[in-house]
């Protein structure tokens, strides 16, 4: 009996122990993830810097709150959505490549929709509908395609890479999205 209970407390003990290297190992795959909640929380404080410009007709706070929630809705979310499902994505994944390239078109894509608004601030403009802000203004795109091209591979860019990547929580996270743009084609356009 004594030597069952050792033998049960060695196996027990190196299961724990493979499954805490596993955790750690996919915790540092997920640190990413973790700090997109205080990155959208930045987002979120700065809209609020936008609202306050706004209500107070200070051009100044509106277009500093502007810049940096641009940054993240133009530039970083078709970026670190993607990268992040690349990182999740097992090193010998067939789908990783794919996921790649996907990461550097929104990089690309991320740069062409704000860099120009650092050098061209007055291409933001911010309006408010129905309560709600609106980001419009000229974009680099629209010199190249219609705008509501540009929407779809923003889309794209953010909606498929979670969809093809081998994680269920990410699959999720995509069909979300689809749910959130499907309820506001239908309900608020």
């Amino acid at each position: 009996m004594i030597a069952g209970d050792k033998l049960f407390a060695d196996i027990s003990t190196a299961f724990l122990e493979d499954a805490d290297s596993q955790i750690d190992q996919l915790r540092g795959r997920l640190l990413g993830r973790e700090r997109a909640s205080y990155l959208r929380a930045l987002q979120q404080f700065m809209e609020g810097n936008v609202w306050w410009g706004i209500n107070t007709g200070d051009p100044g706070t509106t277009l500093l709150g502007a810049l940096v929630f641009i940054f993240f809705t133009w530039f970083m979310w078709p970026f670190w959505v993607p990268l992040s499902s690349y990182v999740l994505e097992p090193s010998g994944s067939r789908r990783r490549p794919y996921i790649l390239a996907m990461t550097l078109a929104g990089l690309a894509f991320g740069l062409a929709l704000y860099v120009r608004h650092l050098t061209n601030p007055e291409w933001v403009q911010v309006t408010v509908n129905q309560d709600s802000l609106v980001y419009e203004g000229t974009k680099i795109l629209d010199y190249l395609m219609p705008r509501d091209m540009t929407y779809v591979i923003f889309l794209l860019l953010i909606i498929v890479p979670s969809l093809i990547t081998t994680y269920l929580h990410m699959r999720w996270f995509a069909l979300t999205i689809v749910v959130v743009v499907f309820v506001d084609i239908l309900f608020l356009r």
